[in-house]
């Protein structure tokens, strides 16, 4: 594989290694770059400014923390609920000098806006540029039924680096996240996204109309539709070199679809109990890459390659126990299959969502080596045997334990 991270020839490393380090650990008020705001329930927004950098008088709205904001700033959510949309916040300048938004560190925050606000965050500018989004619950609970575009997320066009690590979108009326036309180099780790749409053929969890983009680590369940849908079927766009790796995508109506682009890749990602399919590639694809990921138990196909796709790889996937077939080839000789399984792979117990291999399993050693694959699903280093082990688990001894838990008791109601 070619390319893990597109953003890695744009962005700086230093803050890609920044966020592994960090794991899911929130941000602190000793992170912050340059100035340092706070927002509380018990607030005001006649503190100034600088007033507000003190935990002691912080502002009352996230609104007018906002406008104490530039380049290289933080603002500190302090616990609650907050009944209001975050609209065009402040740019940061650099990856370096970003504007950051986080809920405080240990606290619960969540934007609920009312439902006379249509989303609960929408770019509508041109030039928004590196904003980080942590530890923020966006809830579109409150939004009218009738409303249109009613997204959790609801990005504009020309918006550019943004990242949202730690956050939760649930309880959209369509999309948990929508990125809009030209919307690039957008970034989801360790996100929760769930509980979003009412139509099972256009409201996804994640739905990606741009280029560049990486989900990482999430949990994306109870969706109506796709649990991640990246396609754009107007001319001029493009959905080309998207990342989705090291996820959990369950229980939605449809797994992950990459639908048109060029060069985007799904790897080490746990795929299971759809309805519908695990995987599918194209309507239009080219250069997809589908590597190590653990297809399980899907009411329709585990992997399918459509027709219209071209160039595709699929590498070292478990595909099993899936309703129709585990990974039929519709593009014929425009698609290489190398080392997938589709035979039990003795999981050690997916009933409850762990997908580790038992020590006996065949699926063990039997991989082909991927350039860039250096590390599973848990971040288990590749290959920790003989050979690159099939499916998003590299099996050892070390890390033969239960995957973080997943939640139980999901329905999907088809209608």
């Amino acid at each position: 594989m070619n390319r893990r991270i597109p953003s890695l020839r744009r962005l700086s490393v230093a803050p890609l290694i920044a966020i592994a380090m960090l794991g899911s650990e929130s941000l602190t008020p000793s992170a912050a770059a340059a100035a340092t705001y706070y927002v509380a329930k018990n607030g005001s927004n006649n503190h100034s400014c600088s007033s507000a950098q003190s935990t002691s008088a912080p502002k009352l709205t996230i609104k007018s923390g906002l406008s104490c904001l530039k380049a290289g700033d933080t603002l500190f959510i302090r616990a609650g609920t907050y009944g209001e949309a975050i609209y065009n916040p402040p740019s940061g300048s650099s990856w370096s000098s970003p504007v950051t938004i986080s809920a405080y560190s240990g606290e619960s925050v969540t934007v609920k806006p009312g439902s006379s606000t249509p989303v609960n965050l929408a770019y509508q500018g041109s030039s928004l540029r590196y904003i980080i989004f942590n530890g923020i619950t966006f809830d579109a609970g409150r939004a009218s039924k009738h409303a249109a575009n009613l997204d959790g997320v609801n990005y504009g066009t020309s918006v550019r680096y943004i990242r949202f690590r730690n956050c939760e979108f649930k309880n959209a009326t369509t999309s948990g996240i929508l990125s809009g036309r030209g919307a690039n180099f957008l970034e989801f780790i360790g996100c929760k996204v769930h509980d979003n749409g009412s139509s099972t053929n256009y409201d996804h969890g994640l739905y990606l109309q741009s280029s560049d983009s990486l989900i990482e680590r999430c949990d994306i369940y109870n969706n109506k539709s796709a649990g991640v849908h990246i396609y754009t079927g107007i001319s001029g766009d493009s959905t080309n070199r998207n990342i989705v790796r090291k996820n959990r995508v369950h229980h939605n109506k449809h797994g992950v679809i990459l639908g048109s682009g060029d060069g985007n890749s799904a790897s080490n990602n746990l795929i299971y109990n759809h309805p519908s399919h695990g995987i599918m590639l194209g309507f239009n694809s080219t250069n997809g890459k589908l590597y190590n990921n653990t297809v399980y138990q899907n009411g329709g196909e585990g992997i399918q390659i459509r027709s219209a796709s071209s160039n595709t790889s699929v590498r070292n996937n478990i595909s099993y126990r899936n309703g129709m077939a585990n990974i039929p080839n519709y593009a014929g000789s425009r698609t290489t299959l190398s080392n997938n399984f589709t035979t039990d792979p003795k999981f050690v117990n997916a009933s409850s969502g762990d997908f580790h291999l038992q020590s006996g399993s065949a699926a063990i050693n039997r991989g082909t080596t991927i350039s860039g694959m250096s590390d599973d699903y848990e971040g288990t280093y590749r290959p920790t045997g003989g050979s690159y082990d099939i499916g998003a688990d590299e099996y050892s001894t070390s890390n033969a334990t239960s995957l973080p838990s997943a939640p139980t008791n999901l329905q999907v109601s088809i209608q």
